[in-house]
């Protein structure tokens, strides 16, 4: 009989295979920020050229979200998870190898409606084959996965950057795909998608390996009783999305992927070499900086996974967003006085610093860990298909146009402008968004249901957060 006092091994192993996928992710969104120093020089980039090529990746993406629910409802999260493995090798190479701009481009496309396709399927493979106490921080093993790629892809430009081979700086972006989709291979499906299928005895065999056997029945049940009260076994539409109650989690989950972008975390990402030789830091120094910042963003993404189950979703989204909108208040104020002014070159570093470490233990976990349980079985694919392609909406117009505002407003203002949005987040936060910790998935749906009420006395903890 399988132990019940511990998480399993299974859902352990389950969720960091899975989570590799914010490896490649981080990695090739990474990657371009010390890149961009010296691909303007390889090919001679205006200020729009170099914001189209670190933009081209999001509008991918953006395609990748198009059809990666219907992908991964059709023949499974697994198989979207191997398809775009795949891709990300051929297309990394790809990219380090273009020898001009046009393929660069081409291939940076590619690999970002990769990226759009693991961004879906990876956290609803996760969510969907996690007990219910450890969902949280099995779901925020994506992000850690991501600080990873993201610190890795710093290093990694750092080790290049004395030689300007930006070519190594994405080709070896093969090496974390590789990795992951071999190890996918090993994973069977969601539970949960076998029963949407039908195939009860996969489904079965699937929780057999995150369950107790004295648990197993109860959340077989569970499952099947939400899929029979939809009256189908199939797989809902685009338009069950706007039915009542399910319209409204719809909306919170836009608008939630909206204030992740537009308070500024991929100006950081993509942005933040430019930013520090605006501040007056050579190259080197600059990328060297950043690959700093990479390894504080790990520690700060395992600090909020420590956290997301025990203090529980809301109160990590309010300190998060109080720490990201104190960073860009003082970024501004650095830039406003002079970041080159002897002081303000220690403020804007600690500035990024804290931004990095405010967003990635809290509202960068919750992208992950949030917008995966506020969806039915049923339309979970299809509903994180349309907040995904949101959020990279708004990515791609806050990274497109970044340097365009800088040279325009000035920084100060670009980073302040930032900080009025994320006080704008934090009051809608306050409003709306619901305390998840320790709630099966099938409880939270009940919540958008029935009014945004909690209508179960299953865990009492979350009405007592959901106060806050």
């Amino acid at each position: 009989m399988v132990a019940a006092t511990k998480v399993k091994r299974a859902n352990i192993l389950t969720a960091l295979i899975a989570s590799l996928g914010g490896l490649v992710f981080g990695y090739d969104s990474g990657a371009m920020s010390g890149a961009l120093l010296f691909l303007k020089k390889a090919f001679h980039l205006t200020v729009f050229q170099r914001e189209a090529m670190t933009s081209i990746v999001i509008i991918g993406a953006m395609v990748g979200s198009l059809f990666t629910g219907y992908l991964a409802d059709r023949f499974g999260r697994r198989t979207a998870l191997l398809l775009a493995a795949s891709g990300a090798i051929l297309f990394a190479l790809g990219t380090g190898f273009s020898p001009n701009y046009a393929l660069f481009l081409l291939f940076r496309f590619l690999v970002g409606v990769m990226v759009g396709m693991i961004v879906i399927a990876a956290p609803m493979y996760i969510s969907e084959s996690s007990r219910t106490r450890s969902r949280g921080g099995a779901s925020s093993t994506f992000q850690l996965a991501v600080a990873i790629g993201l610190s890795a892809s710093y290093w990694g430009d750092f080790f290049y950057a004395k030689s300007g081979n930006w070519h190594g700086m994405f080709g070896i972006a093969a090496i974390p795909a590789f990795i992951f989709g071999l190890l996918v291979l090993f994973l069977p499906d969601t539970p949960r998608w076998y029963f949407m299928r039908g195939m009860h005895a996969k489904g079965e065999a699937a929780l057999g390996r995150l369950y107790d056997d004295s648990e197993l029945r109860g959340e077989v049940t569970r499952i099947t009783t939400e899929l029979e009260s939809t009256k189908t076994l199939d797989t809902g539409s685009y338009r069950d999305l706007l039915k009542p109650g399910v319209r409204v989690a719809l909306g919170f989950g836009i608008l939630f992927t909206v204030f992740q972008q537009f308070g500024g975390i991929n100006t950081v990402t993509y942005y933040s070499p430019t930013v520090f030789k605006l501040a007056g830091f050579g190259t080197s120094d600059s990328i060297l900086i950043t690959a700093a910042t990479g390894i504080i963003t790990v520690l700060a993404t395992v600090l909020g996974i420590s956290m997301v189950d025990r203090v529980g979703r809301r109160r990590l989204i309010f300190i998060s967003l109080s720490g990201m909108g104190l960073a860009m208040f003082l970024l501004g104020l650095a830039f406003q006085i002079g970041p080159r002014t002897s002081g303000m070159s220690v403020v804007t570093i600690g500035s990024v610093v804290l931004y990095h470490v405010s967003f990635s233990s809290g509202m960068g976990l919750m992208g992950w860990v949030l917008i995966p349980e506020i969806f039915s079985n049923r339309l979970r694919a299809r509903g994180q298909s349309v907040t995904r392609l949101t959020n990279w909406i708004a990515n791609f117009v806050v990274t497109i146009s970044f340097l365009s505002v800088v040279q325009a407003a000035g920084a100060a203002k670009t980073f302040w402008i930032f900080t009025a949005i994320i006080i704008v987040a934090f009051l809608f936060m306050l409003k709306m968004v619901p305390e998840t910790k320790n709630r099966p998935l099938e409880s939270i749906e009940k919540y958008w249901e029935d009014g945004r009420k909690w209508t179960d006395d299953t865990v009492s903890m979350a009405v007592e957060g959901s106060k806050l």
